[in-house]
């Protein structure tokens, strides 16, 4: 196959070499350049002294690089032997100084530099000279080029301008999205509101001297039997009605102390739903409010799903080898991190948080600090709710509570459940990043503690809604 020109280069040289290649493509001068490196581990292939015996003109990129190369050397000591003189042009595209030999060697040849010869005009220009184009042609594809360029410019700007208009109207639909989404969530709140009256609980807190007449007004204004009161009247303290109206309330309370008891009557602990899960606001100084149920689990004893810090979906194990941030290198050794290495990741991203991730909306975990916070601000009370053991937290400021199962944690068994609790944070423990934070406890002892990342342990989620 005859070529316009063969390409001698030293492929460290690849760049400026591609971009002749465009050059000549735009004006449509053929060309052979070795991008595979035919030479391979034979001294001189046929293939290249083929293509420059085919190539009316050759180029050679001189450089230090291709001073130093067997393959272009050899390439121009064949064109010099099998080609006429004036059919090799050497063009010196990093301004290094040809050596001794090269520059004796071409003596009698112009060489060109790049910083003289532009190549997209005068280097262009010299060669489709020597391939006997006229003044006229080349005056002619010179105009061509400014036109495809002037043409390439539109249609990038078009296309910058279609990009441009598509952002804006996702831009747009986010938008739009979002106010659909805070109108929704405005609308639930309202209707929760003009749908909740507020309640209270009747708490007999003491029978007094007269557990008789106590019995008595019990026994009628509750509409039980007589041995149904005697026990409540027995077992005090001891909730009595729950959820009343306030004036049933205290219409009942104000009957029963005049028999001589003592009753309180507190307001009902109101929970509130956000995106189909329920959280209880415990008066915290950050106004976090704290879900009733553990991920995964639909009511506040149940263990739930165990999760690998920075993973979203609950597995069989919770080993070294399949933590999703974790990489061996080809030749083993100990596992690296891939992700949340140092200060810089400190917190789970919204795409790795677990709470986020299954129950969507503006669920997210809780960080070290509001786990701090809750520990701070609340009485733990180690407690047992439908036969799960765990700790009752109760708020210091409104008596609000939620129930922390002791759920255990898993490796590749399930471990201390009945007896341990411990929940992840989205804090990276930065000391040592192979480890997070979690809330960590069992009978007696609450307390900040930090374990492998690898290791599945329960996810209380938290949320800041309105």
């Amino acid at each position: 196959m005859a070529y316009d020109v063969f390409i001698s280069y030293s492929r460290k040289d690849t760049a400026i070499a591609d971009k002749i290649c465009k050059t000549f493509d735009s004006v449509g001068i053929t060309y052979f350049i070795d991008r595979q490196g035919i030479g391979g581990g034979f001294e001189f292939p046929e293939v290249l002294a083929n293509a420059i015996l085919d190539s009316k003109i050759v180029l050679y990129l001189a450089s230090e690089n291709s001073y130093k190369s067997k393959f272009t050397n050899s390439e121009l000591t064949f064109a010099f032997n099998e080609k006429p003189k004036n059919s090799i042009l050497p063009y010196i595209i990093d301004g290094s100084n040809m050596p001794t030999g090269l520059r004796f060697v071409f003596s009698s040849i112009n060489w060109r530099t790049k910083e003289t010869h532009p190549i997209e005009t005068v280097l262009l220009k010299d060669i489709l000279l020597l391939l006997g184009k006229s003044e006229a042609e080349i005056k002619t594809l010179f105009q061509n080029i400014v036109k495809d360029e002037e043409l390439e410019r539109k249609h990038k700007a078009e296309e910058q301008k279609r990009k441009e208009a598509e952002r804006i109207r996702i831009e747009e639909e986010r938008k739009k999205e979002e106010a659909r989404k805070l109108k929704e969530e405005l609308r639930y709140v309202k209707k929760q509101e003009e749908n909740s009256t507020q309640s209270y609980n009747v708490t007999l807190e003491n029978a007094g001297a007269n557990k008789l007449a106590v019995v008595k007004v019990v026994k009628e204004c509750m509409g039980i039997g007589l041995v149904e009161a005697k026990f409540i009247v027995d077992n005090t303290p001891i909730i009595i009605t729950e959820k009343a109206l306030k004036n049933e309330a205290v219409m009942l309370k104000r009957a029963i102390e005049e028999a001589g008891a003592v009753v309180t009557i507190k307001l009902t602990q109101s929970s509130m739903m956000h995106n189909g899960h329920e959280y209880v606001d415990l008066g915290l100084p950050s106004g976090l409010k704290w879900a009733t149920c553990n991920v995964g689990a639909i009511k506040p004893q149940e263990y739930g799903d165990y999760f690998a810090w920075g993973e979203t979906t609950p597995k069989q194990s919770y080993v070294e080898s399949n933590y999703k941030w974790y990489k061996k290198s080809f030749f083993g050794g100990a596992y690296k991190l891939t992700k949340y290495k140092d200060e810089r990741e400190s917190l789970l991203e919204y795409t790795d948080d677990a709470a986020r991730v299954n129950w969507g909306g503006k669920w997210r975990m809780p960080t070290r600090t509001e786990q701090d916070e809750l520990r701070n601000h609340c009485t733990w009370e180690w407690t047992t709710l439908n036969g799960e053991k765990g700790y009752k937290v109760i708020s210091k400021k409104n008596g609000n509570s939620i129930f922390l199962p002791a759920a255990g944690r898993r490796c590749n068994n399930l471990f201390k459940a009945g007896s341990d609790g411990d929940y992840w944070s989205s804090s990276l423990n930065t000391s040592n990043s192979s480890y997070a934070y979690d809330l960590t406890f069992y009978s007696g002892s609450v307390d900040r503690n930090y374990n492998s990342r690898y290791l599945g342990r329960s996810v209380r989620a938290v949320c800041e809604c309105a």
